[in-house]
C-alpha cells in the first residue's frame, strides 16, 4: 500500500500476525504510518517469545511475554484453569506468593515467575494487554517431574527448560529417537 503526501511517498506492509506489527519500507516520512494511522501505535506482542515453556517440579518456573508500544495500558497474567487474575504490572493479586511478575525495561519483558512449580500448575496462562478490546498471549506451562518421567516420553513444540540455579542433563525423544 503507498500513500502520497505533498507528492513524496511512503510504502508499508498491512500488518499480517493479527498483533498490528509491520514492516515499514519507506525511506522517507517515517512517523506518517503511525500519524495517520493510530493503530500501529497500539500495544502489542512480540510473538517471538516462547509459548510452550517447561519446568521441573519443585524449581521455578517463567513464564514472559514481550509487549511493543505498552503507552499507558497495564500487563496482566492470567490462569485458564480458573479464570484467576494472578498479576497486574509487578502488583501480585493471588494469595499464593509462589507468583510474581518482574518488568524487563530494557527488552519490555513481562515475567512471571512460579517458584516450587507443582503438577498442578501445568497448563494454560494468558499475558493480556488492557486495551479494548483486550489483547492476549497464551503461554502453556508443561511441569515435569524427573524421577517420575526421566525421559519426558512427550512431544513438546517449543521446549524451554527455565532452570536458574542448577545445570541438567536432559535426554530427550522425538518420534522414538534419542
Amino acid at each position: 500500500m503507498t500513500h502520497f503526501v505533498n507528492g513524496c511517498t511512503n510504502s508499508f506492509q498491512k500488518p499480517r500476525d493479527g498483533y498490528n506489527t509491520f514492516t515499514d519500507t519507506s525511506t522517507s516520512l517515517p512517523l506518517f504510518n503511525v500519524i495517520m494511522n493510530p493503530k500501529w501505535s497500539e500495544p502489542y506482542f512480540d510473538i517471538s517469545v516462547p509459548n510452550n515453556v517447561t519446568a521441573l517440579v519443585g524449581k521455578s518456573a517463567y513464564l514472559s511475554c514481550r509487549v511493543r508500544n505498552l503507552g499507558n495500558k497495564t500487563v496482566s497474567w492470567i490462569r485458564h484453569r480458573d479464570i484467576h487474575i494472578l498479576t497486574v504490572g509487578t502488583y501480585t493479586y493471588t494469595t499464593d506468593q509462589r507468583f510474581q511478575t518482574t518488568f524487563h525495561r530494557d527488552i519490555n519483558e513481562w515475567t512471571m515467575q512460579i517458584k516450587w512449580a507443582q503438577k498442578r500448575d501445568a497448563g494454560m496462562y494468558e499475558c493480556q494487554i488492557s486495551t479494548v478490546p483486550i489483547k492476549s498471549y497464551s503461554v502453556r506451562l508443561n511441569v515435569v517431574d524427573p524421577a517420575v518421567d526421566p525421559f519426558f516420553d512427550r512431544t513438546y513444540n517449543d521446549e524451554r527448560f527455565m532452570q536458574a540455579d542448577m545445570y541438567h542433563n536432559f535426554n530427550f525423544r522425538r518420534n522414538g529417537k534419542f
